[in-house]
């Protein structure tokens, strides 16, 4: 890891990493990360962040605090909201239409709100005429739909790579909110049953109103996240041209980078120096664990599930077989 930069104050200020994707291996870093990143973004670019609550599951909430003002305090917290910034990178986490490149994490840009209550659409206009510009505005209802430019343009692209995109806006066959050459269309809230439920950590709060750490299941509303900071997972399969990796040892033993999501991690840049280190307290020495980590056993045994070519077994892999032999299942 000697040869991989830790994150400094020159480049948060440069154009390359100020508001490159960080990759975490939780999803409470994750919220955090975004939240903060959103309200940067919206500073830098003369806008608001806009939010609202998530789906919530009261039911389930593990370790709920006893009282109304703990339970109130607590839902403040990010991992409650849904945020939304005018012109911020994001990226789908559903099939939506894999036939029109709609799947899960094709890259958009966020570009604006649709509301089917007239009520709701003035409140905001409302909202950004006496909020200060970088501020959160709080949405009392979800909106009908946000509206994503897809093959956005980007700044650091190519002319053949921007050409390309113009390629498949011609293509498009399924109309745009826009003509003026962008591809804008809306991702209705109707697609809310394709979110997924998880259980989200909420953190433990001291000072004058005091609760415990506890957990509840949530689901967005849309099937669209930030971009400014996303879990491993997220980051497989894609090229990113600049990344700031967050791989200080967790405190959480389940939430410690493994070998696996370290090589997803480093193989996402096609260059060590598009890379930066985000370190607890910038201490070089919470790397120590990397030197220490191993493959998974586990993974070698399912891939073993390839029949040996020489033999006359059938020349195909089988994947329960496989994964029934490295106790996946």
């Amino acid at each position: 890891m000697k040869s991989y930069k830790s994150l400094t104050s020159e480049d948060i200020n440069s154009e390359d990493f100020r508001f490159a994707p960080i990759i975490v291996t939780g999803n409470y870093e994750r919220h955090e990360l975004n939240a903060f990143q959103a309200r940067l973004w919206a500073l830098y670019h003369n806008t608001h962040v806009i939010r609202w609550k998530r789906q919530l599951n009261f039911q389930s909430w593990e370790g709920q605090p006893g009282t109304l003002l703990q339970t109130e305090e607590a839902q403040k917290e990010v991992c409650f909201w849904e945020y939304f910034v005018p012109k911020a990178p994001a990226y789908l986490t559903y099939n939506l239409n894999v036939s029109q490149n709609l799947a899960n994490g094709t890259e958009v840009v966020e570009d604006s709100l649709s509301f089917t209550s007239k009520e709701d659409e003035q409140y905001l206009i409302q909202m950004k005429e006496h909020t200060p510009i970088g501020s959160t505005i709080d949405l009392p209802n979800p909106p009908s739909a946000i509206n994503v430019e897809l093959y956005p343009y980007m700044e650091w692209e190519t002319d053949s790579e921007k050409e390309e995109k113009r390629g498949k806006r011609r293509a498009w066959t399924s109309g745009s909110l826009v003509n003026d050459g962008r591809i804008i269309i809306p991702i209705s809230i109707a697609h809310k049953n394709k979110t997924k439920w998880n259980k989200d950590s909420i953190r433990a709060r001291g000072g004058r109103i005091r609760f415990r750490a506890s957990r509840m299941l949530m689901a967005d509303y849309f099937p669209i996240e930030l971009g400014f900071s996303f879990t491993v997972p997220k980051a497989q399969g894609r090229t990113i041209r600049r990344e700031i990796a967050s791989l200080s040892e967790h405190p959480d033993s389940l939430l410690r980078c493994t070998w696996e999501q370290l090589y997803v991690i480093l193989s996402r840049i096609r260059h060590h120096e598009h890379s930066r280190l985000l370190l607890k307290m910038n201490d070089r020495s919470t790397l120590r664990y990397i030197a220490e980590l191993k493959k998974d056993p586990y993974t070698a045994y399912y891939f073993k599930g390839f029949p040996n070519q020489s033999s006359d077994e059938v020349s195909y892999w089988n994947e329960a077989l496989a994964a029934r032999q490295a106790n996946f299942i």
